[in-house]
């Protein structure tokens, strides 16, 4: 057991190593109980073996490179690590596996390689701001709700990847600055917050399950089938930051998408609008907490039908509702509204060519303000109420799928034409005890 400095030289070779910071060469490489340690007195290291067998880590204060031959080695200490200087490690299946705690040093550059943590228990894992090239959590791991002392988060250049067995509650946010893998085995991980296809020509292939509070994503492609489960807390949920052109979204989300929490307050979805055609299939929104935003577009990808679900009482407080493709025909949306109470601005297909679209009313009680436009929107139901304001109306609802009947009130623009249908009844007065509507909107 003793302490091995890093003189310069090839990994395995017994000159490259000193008993004494900068002292005499020939200590050995570290062994069995032996502590590696590189500091500013350190040059270029270059791995060129699987280093492993001795105790810890430790490269405070390096300030050269370490690297590998042109192999793949891997570094693998028994213990916590410390990294710093330049790490270098470029050929494919390098890295620097540890299984305790790590910790980069602020300032050191994390070049190429992968960083891998698999202690099979609970460790953390200190970033400082570095950006790490891959990242695996392995072998029953956990990363606990720590700090990572960053003030970004973590940045990870390309692999995000968490084996079967082990644990992803982070309290940060972890973004993939380039292109590569997110695998997500079990929907027990959670991510604070992932940003993924950062940039114009990085792409995100997404495999596996995660929850997590707040997604976000560039003018990148995402591709893969990913179950993602948001979980909020109040006031702070976001689906995207919006969609920027060129953004190329291929099988995202193939399969339901639940927001789920314990949170009894009101959740409040982006400052201006929701727009759900990110998700190729169905957006549920769960519990009774309310779904409040400014306008809100639902709509699908190429020949894929977008969803969005409210069940149990979940209100829906929005402005101006679209369904389909604002650009032309093929990417029909489907509103269900739940039994709650809703406040909206108004209903209408999002461009002249977009059919297909549908709305379920179920027993939902709606106040608009404005016009619900059915025209290319199939409405289903059972008995529900529509309520509206002084420029509020319904239009072109049809016969055709309403198994019960849709009470209207407040409409005055009713004329037994295009809204004729035996299960709809036209009342152009406010039911009794009514405080709606003034048209101030939502």
């Amino acid at each position: 057991m003793a302490d091995k400095y890093a003189l310069t030289g090839l990994w395995s070779n017994a000159n490259s190593w000193s008993l004494s910071d900068g002292g005499a060469a020939g200590a050995g490489k570290p062994g069995a109980g032996d502590t590696a340690i590189f500091t500013s007195n350190s040059g270029a290291m270059v791995l060129d073996e699987n280093a492993t067998g001795f105790a810890t880590l430790t490269m405070t204060g390096y300030a050269n490179t370490l690297s590998d031959d042109g192999n793949a080695w891997v570094i693998d200490p028994g213990g916590a690590a410390i990294l710093d200087g330049t790490i270098n490690l470029a050929t494919p299946g390098s890295g620097i596996s540890v299984p305790d705690d790590i910790i980069l040093t602020a300032g050191m550059t994390f070049t190429a390689g992968q960083l891998i943590q698999d202690g099979g228990d609970s460790k953390t894992l200190t970033t400082n701001d570095v950006v790490i090239p891959s990242f695996r959590l392995s072998n029953a791991s956990s990363l606990p709700l720590i700090d990572f002392n960053s003030t970004n988060g973590v940045d990870v250049a390309t692999h995000i990847i968490i084996d079967a067995g082990s644990t992803m509650t982070s309290t940060r946010e972890w973004t993939q600055t380039g292109s590569g893998n997110l695998l997500n085995p079990t929907s027990s991980n959670r991510f604070f917050a992932l940003n993924i296809a950062c940039g114009a020509g990085h792409t995100a292939t997404l495999t596996g399950h995660v929850i997590t509070k707040k997604l976000t994503h560039g003018a990148g492609t995402v591709t893969g089938a990913f179950n993602l489960t948001i979980q909020p807390a109040a006031n702070d949920f976001w689906i995207t930051n919006g969609i920027p052109a060129g953004f190329n979204v291929t099988t995202l989300f193939a399969n339901i998408i639940t927001s789920n929490w314990s949170n009894a307050n009101p959740v409040n979805v982006l400052a201006q609008s929701l727009d759900i055609n990110a998700y190729t299939n169905n957006l549920t929104w769960t519990q009774s907490e309310n779904l409040t935003c400014g306008n809100l577009n639902v709509r699908g990808t190429a020949g894929v039908t977008g969803k969005l679900t409210l069940t149990g009482g979940a209100s829906l407080n929005a402005a101006a509702i679209t369904l389909g493709w604002n650009g032309g025909a093929g990417r029909p949306g489907v509103l269900t509204f739940s039994s709650g109470i809703h406040k909206i601005t108004s209903i209408a297909k999002a461009h002249a060519l977009a059919v297909d679209n549908a709305v379920a009313f179920a027993s939902a009680y709606i106040e608009t303000t404005g016009l619900i436009n059915l025209t290319d929107i199939a409405p289903t139901n059972v008995a529900c109420h529509i309520e509206c304001g002084a420029a509020g109306s319904v239009d072109n609802m049809p016969a055709a799928g309403l198994t019960e009947k849709v009470h209207v009130y407040g409409d005055a623009t009713a004329d037994g034409g295009s809204n004729s249908a035996a299960n709809i009844d036209f009342n152009a007065h406010a039911p009794p005890g009514s405080l709606v509507l003034t048209g101030a909107g939502i």
